[in-house]
């Protein structure tokens, strides 16, 4: 079915009464009113009131409201006035002022022409739309009318410009990375498939642009990073969208300690950037990952890590319904090891880590790229707050024949697995600086600190329910 067809008639007639009429500015018409009158005003129509012989407009244009009068004896066409609908887009010429019952001056209208026409219904004025799944697949339409979102897209759009220079000024130099790639990696995620029609071969909509900007630090850049569109397969919910923005940053010469100083002056940046008054302390907590098992989980049990037993676990999880969930996701874990430890992590810890905290000493089995230190533990930290993981730090593995011999082994026993990258090992062969990286969970950082409730409220199009 044609869109035409769900086009209210009222309107539609309206619009060619105003066609016939010669009432549809054209851009000469605009070009002309221009350069013979300084006094002209356009916008969206939002309301209009007769009051008598007078017409009230309530315009908006770039987010402010102005409001106009129309008289019938000073107005030109002023009889066809009825025929422009609530969300048409006006070109007014205006010339002295009439006052209102507030004592205010009301510019008045002398002339008028119909930019654009609104053929649908717009929602309530100051409100927006009340169906959030319309609302997040017309979002455009909600922006029309509801003041606060249209300031907060503004200031989102604003954040993302002045993020580049807040790193540029730490002399950080931004890279852009494909979206495209015939192998993809840089994080344990599904990806998107498809093909191209020239060679019918696989590409992949990238995961994460870690590999690409490692490129970059291998042919001899220092310092970089990138706000890069990523795109996992995975489910949507509040904190998860299939495509979202990372910012990775990279500093050679770097370890992980020094990169998560960068994460939190980074994450203050953007909470107070966004008004938000959450007070931070000077540094955050750093909580080894194992303590944080015995800290929020086993120590309810009355147990630790070390003291443990596979067995007095696996009781656990037969308590909390949930053996069948780790035995699923590590097919072959069947001794106490750190698959149990990770499992035990992400399922009973990460959601009371609220107040910021880093996560340190992770186990040399959650990634192949960072490096393993004498404990066999990853030079790695995870910064938690609110529950939630929002950025992820690496002295990164730059040993060519160890980040081979990771990649080819490394199968955490999940379906999300990090993939072996030809095109990245090799260029990791040729050698690569010592280095630290970061990647930040942008969106959901932002997230936080707007107090939105869901990751759409940050995406202009997000993926909707509906049609």
């Amino acid at each position: 079915m044609r869109l035409i067809d769900e086009i209210s008639q009222v309107r539609l007639k309206n619009y060619y009464a105003l066609e016939k009429l010669n009432k549809i500015l054209s851009h000469e018409d605009y070009k002309k009113s221009k350069i013979d009158n300084k006094n002209l005003f356009c916008g969206r129509l939002l309301l209009k009131r007769d009051f008598g012989a007078l017409t009230f407009f309530t315009i908006n244009f770039n987010n402010k409201e102005i409001q106009l009068v129309s008289h019938k004896d000073s107005t030109n066409n002023y009889i066809n006035m009825p025929l422009l609908d609530r969300g048409d887009n006006i070109f007014f010429s205006v010339k002295g002022a009439i006052t209102n019952k507030n004592n205010e001056q009301v510019p008045l209208i002398i002339e008028w022409k119909l930019i654009s026409k609104c053929f649908f219904d717009l929602p309530q004025k100051h409100f927006g739309l009340k169906d959030i799944d319309i609302k997040y697949k017309m979002k455009y339409v909600d922006l029309m009318v509801n003041k606060s979102e249209f300031e907060f897209y503004q200031k989102l759009t604003k954040l993302y410009s002045s993020l580049d220079i807040f790193l540029q000024k730490k002399n950080f130099l931004k890279i852009i990375t494909p979206v495209l790639e015939r192998e993809y990696g840089g994080a344990n995620a599904l990806p998107f498939e498809t093909k191209l029609q020239y060679d019918k071969k696989n590409l992949f909509l990238s995961v994460a642009p870690e590999f690409h900007l490692k490129k970059y630090l291998v042919s001899g850049f220092l310092n970089i990073y990138s706000i890069s569109s990523c795109f996992r397969n995975e489910g949507i919910d509040t904190t998860h969208h299939p495509e979202f923005l990372s910012l990775e940053i990279y500093k050679t010469f770097a370890d992980c300690n020094d990169m998560s100083k960068i994460a939190q002056q980074v994450i203050k940046y953007i909470f107070k950037f966004l008004d938000n008054d959450f007070v931070f302390k000077r540094t955050f907590i750093k909580l080894k990952y194992e303590d944080a098992v015995n800290k929020f989980f086993l120590k309810n049990h009355n147990l630790t890590w070390k003291k443990s037993t596979y067995k007095d676990l696996i009781k656990i999880l037969i308590l909390k319904n949930d053996l069948e969930r780790f035995k699923t996701k590590y097919k072959e874990s069947n001794k106490k090891n750190d698959f149990l430890l990770m499992f035990l992590f992400e399922n009973y810890v990460e959601e009371f880590l609220i107040q910021p905290i880093h996560i340190t000493d992770f186990p040399a089995i959650s990634s192949s790229l960072a490096e393993e230190k004498k404990n066999k533990r990853l030079d790695r930290i995870e910064t938690y707050m609110f529950g939630k993981e929002i950025a992820n730090m690496f002295t990164e593995e730059i040993n060519f024949l160890k980040l081979e011999t990771n990649m080819f082994n490394y199968r955490a026993n999940e379906d999300e697995s990090e993939p072996y990258n030809s095109s990245f090992l090799r260029a990791m062969a040729y050698g690569m600086n010592r280095a630290g990286g970061i990647g930040l969970g942008l969106q959901r950082i932002i997230l936080m600190a707007s107090k939105k409730l869901s990751i759409k409220d940050l995406i202009f199009q997000p993926l909707s329910n509906i049609d």
